[in-house]
């Protein structure tokens, strides 16, 4: 396996001709992408998938014979796949060495197979998706064979034709044990375009010593008295928009044009107005503009609960004094927001390599995706995987918040909404405007042409 990055040098661990020789039976893993339940069986792939850019240049073989002998070295076909780094262990986590020994493993039981994976930021200039599709103009051969995405990158990468559709390549999705957060993030217009593995999530983290009870809802929060936190100063209003969403709020009129519904969205800061009305809320939330911003201000004491990255208390975890719950609801449960990822397949060209799917069947086992999330600290996206969590409240705690997950809206939503619903929350904590007042102006700023 090699595991690099653009801007320095790959890390190679190759194996001698005599390692391979040793190799007297190749494992095929099926592709039974969309049920994993099927994968711990090892299936037989349905079908096979196409990969972009020329194969990679076989080295020299010696002429056909009944047994490969000492020192004969056979075909070797090389595969990329691309990631994040949170994923190849520069976080300093234990995952990336989860994934080398699992690509190790791989390569021991394909020995004319070589994985190289490499890294990419996950946004950004240069980023995974960028990469993407500047090596499908100026250098296809450079292409991987697959590829980590988030869902809008996913979505733009499946319109812009740079991965594969999956549908027909699989089982009926119904029969999955996938999630089902995870498998409508998988999907672009209805067709499947990734196999989701891990997911991000945003929940509520609070000081169990503060609260006689889980702060469930708004009116918890408020009730209880005690400091809260909500990066009110982020410029897409991510949860504010969430939440509107959750109450039933509309997002366009009935001709298809973007508009907001002022008596849904005016339920929402009525909350936010609530909540600082009773010292709750501190006008002081406004300088959080990230979900990290307010987890490092509850972890350093300057709140009773905040927003936060799930992964961020999972790697902490002081249960003692802390714990994870659903973000709260206003009119309803709680929820939790998510960002799954998911490997999906690059290619147009019609060579077909079933190895690919191989390794990503491989690498979507849920004796592997089971111990890699809980290492991450990020969720599972099936139950089986979710099966190789801890029996304990570990495992609750995981299980809770991907019954109520929910899908961060798109870029495209955060966009459009963003901007007026971040200016119509400032109003409101700057006590400019009434809740009312600050709604019906937001909904006349995105119904404008």
């Amino acid at each position: 396996m090699c595991l690099g990055s653009e801007d320095s040098s790959e890390w190679d661990r190759r194996r001698s001709p005599a390692q391979y020789n040793r190799a007297t039976m190749r494992e095929r893993v099926g592709v039974c992408l969309v049920s994993l339940s099927l994968l711990a069986a090892s299936c037989t792939a349905p079908g096979s998938i196409a990969r972009v850019g020329p194969s990679p240049t076989p080295s020299q073989t010696p002429p056909p014979s009944p047994t490969l002998g000492v020192g004969v070295t056979p075909t070797v076909q090389t595969l990329t796949v691309w990631v994040p780094p949170i994923f190849a262990g520069q976080s300093g986590a234990q995952d990336g060495s989860l994934l080398a020994g699992r690509v190790e493993q791989y390569e021991a039981a394909h020995p004319s197979v070589k994985v190289i994976v490499r890294v990419k930021d996950a946004q950004g200039p240069g980023g995974l998706l960028e990469a993407l599709q500047a090596a499908s103009r100026v250098a296809p051969a450079a292409l991987p064979a697959a590829i980590a995405l988030d869902p809008d990158s996913l979505r733009i990468a499946a319109q812009q034709q740079l991965i594969l559709p999956l549908n027909g390549l699989v089982p009926d999705t119904s029969a999955s044990d996938w999630f089902d957060y995870a498998l409508q993030a998988s999907q672009v217009d209805g067709v499947l375009y990734g196999i989701p593995f891990a997911s991000e999530a945003i929940v509520l983290v609070y000081r169990t010593d503060r609260y006689e009870s889980p702060p469930d809802s708004w009116n918890d929060l408020i009730n209880a008295r005690q400091i809260t936190l909500f990066p009110a100063g982020d410029p897409s209003a991510i949860l504010t928009l969430v939440q509107y969403l959750a109450l039933g709020g509309g997002l366009a009129d009935p001709s298809g044009l973007p508009a907001l519904d002022a008596g849904v969205l005016s339920q929402v800061l009525a909350h936010y107005d609530s909540a600082q009305s009773a010292g709750v809320l501190p006008l002081s939330a406004l300088q959080y503009i990230s979900f990290e911003d307010t987890w490092e201000a509850l972890a350093g004491g300057r709140a009773a609960s905040a927003t936060a990255p799930f992964s961020a208390y999972f790697k902490l975890l002081d249960t003692a004094t802390l714990s994870a719950l659903p973000l709260p609801g206003i009119a309803e449960a709680g929820f939790t927001m998510t960002r799954p990822w998911s490997w999906a397949v690059v290619g147009s060209d019609p060579i077909q390599d079933p190895q690919v799917a191989d390794l990503l069947a491989w690498l979507s086992q849920p004796d592997f995706s089971g111990p890699w999330t809980l290492s991450l600290g990020l969720l599972p996206t099936t139950r089986s995987a979710l099966a190789f969590w801890p029996s304990d409240s570990t495992s609750a705690s995981a299980s809770d918040l991907i019954s109520s997950a929910r899908a961060m809206p798109s870029s495209e939503l955060l966009e459009t909404y963003g901007p007026v619903l971040h200016q119509a929350v400032e109003a409101v904590l700057n006590q400019s405007e009434n809740p009312e007042s600050a709604a019906q102006h937001a909904a006349e700023q995105v119904s404008q042409p």
